[in-house]
């Protein structure tokens, strides 16, 4: 019977993207894409080096960045209601748990990578993606980017009003079912 090799951290992967071989680097991507769920911290750090590597990554480093997205949007809405409650509940100083968010390095490369994208979907004329994820993640300036640049035209700034208007509706919608 063999026993399965359960790894306890991503180092050794990441390490493998600073060979110059590109079979070792294809093989690190292969194993980080299978460890991302359980060592995204350390692999998120990561990110900016996947960005930069061959177009052969190019899947690998969208779908990391999405997750550094997804990850970035549901701290911030857990810090948001965490501070919400506790103000709500005046108990504590209003101070979010620091156990429960990620070291202020790690939430800074996050906002950098989630505004990267937000600037990507902007300059390529994807207007109503940088809308939809700077909504998600509560961040109106982003989302006034958006509008401000990425729409040339007075209808094309109607057009996204309208978007975000619906897509508050759609918030308000599933809220209200919720409670």
């Amino acid at each position: 019977m063999v026993a399965a090799v359960v790894p306890s951290s991503a180092a050794a992967a990441l390490s493998l993207l600073e060979e110059p071989e590109s079979e070792l680097q294809s093989h690190a991507l292969r194993s980080l894409d299978v460890m991302a769920d359980v060592f995204w911290p350390e692999i998120s750090t990561a990110v900016p080096k996947i960005q930069e590597m061959s177009e052969d990554s190019a899947f690998f480093a969208k779908t990391l960045r999405a997750r550094c997205i997804d990850d970035y949007i549901a701290r911030m809405v857990a810090e948001e209601t965490a501070a919400a409650e506790t103000s709500a509940s005046a108990v504590g100083n209003g101070i979010a748990d620091e156990a429960v968010l990620p070291p202020k390095q790690l939430q800074a490369e996050m906002k950098a990578v989630f505004e990267r994208v937000v600037e990507e979907c902007i300059s390529s004329g994807r207007v109503r993606e940088a809308i939809g994820m700077s909504l998600d993640a509560r961040h109106l300036d982003c989302v006034e980017a958006a509008i401000t640049r990425g729409c040339k035209e007075q209808q094309e700034r109607a057009d996204a009003l309208g978007y975000c208007f619906s897509c508050a509706q759609v918030r308000v919608v599933r809220r209200w079912r919720v409670a």
